[in-house]
């Protein structure tokens, strides 16, 4: 940003019904962000259980062919026993636990909602505690060249909480914009409560504080 870029200013009120508002939310953009970097980090696994798998049913299929054969001649002869049979069944057995097994996996893989969804909520409610316990108050944020100053305005004065330097990726929200280091990091840097605000937007922007892409 250059000089003569003026400091902007947000300035929005937040009280109980917002906050409540803003934990809803908060909590539905966690959720969706913990099963997209869940799947993320599960992918590579699948990939190496499927080629695994593919693997077992061709040699399965291999020694089923192979006992076949041996049934239809003399046999697998191994001192006084026959291989065939045992071959056969074992062959058999692979190539049904090779089949069931992506449906195993598939289940095992499957997030469960339930669980997700509260350690978000859970998530949500630490992120918005300094913020539920201070309301009702005016949220305040001034953005200047590249740093971001937060301040609560209430009925007691103006308490300043942090200045920092605008980095990283963001993931907006109804109401909100979190600040990540980067893409697919668990907590964010920092959370901005405000309204409607395309200049918050061209700002960080131009900052290259840009909106965060699934990788």
């Amino acid at each position: 940003m250059s000089d003569t870029d003026p400091c902007l200013h947000l300035a929005t009120p937040i009280d109980a019904a917002e906050i409540a508002r803003l934990g809803g939310a908060l909590s539905a953009v966690l959720y969706a962000r913990a099963l997209a970097r869940r799947a993320r980090r599960l992918a590579p696994r699948a990939r190496v259980n499927a080629t695994w798998l593919r693997l077992a049913i061709w040699l399965g299929l291999a020694g089923l062919a192979v006992a076949l054969t041996g049934m239809a001649v003399d046999g697998l002869p191994l001192g006084e026993q026959r291989l065939e049979w045992l071959l056969a069944v074992l062959s058999v057995v692979v190539i049904g636990l090779a089949l069931a097994l992506p449906h195993f996996f598939a289940w095992l893989l499957r997030p469960w909602s339930a669980y997700w969804q509260y350690l978000a909520r859970t998530q949500a409610r630490s992120m918005l505690r300094m913020a539920r316990a201070s309301v009702p108050f005016e949220a305040h944020y001034v953005f200047k060249d590249e740093t971001v100053a937060y301040a609560r305005h209430d009925s007691k004065g103006v308490h300043a909480q942090w200045t920092r330097r605008l980095h990283g990726v963001r993931v907006s929200g109804e109401g909100f914009t979190l600040l990540y280091k980067q893409t697919g990091a668990h907590v964010p840097w920092a959370i901005l409560l405000h309204g409607p605000a395309p200049a918050l937007t061209a700002r960080l922007d131009a900052l290259r504080v840009a909106e965060e892409e699934p990788r």
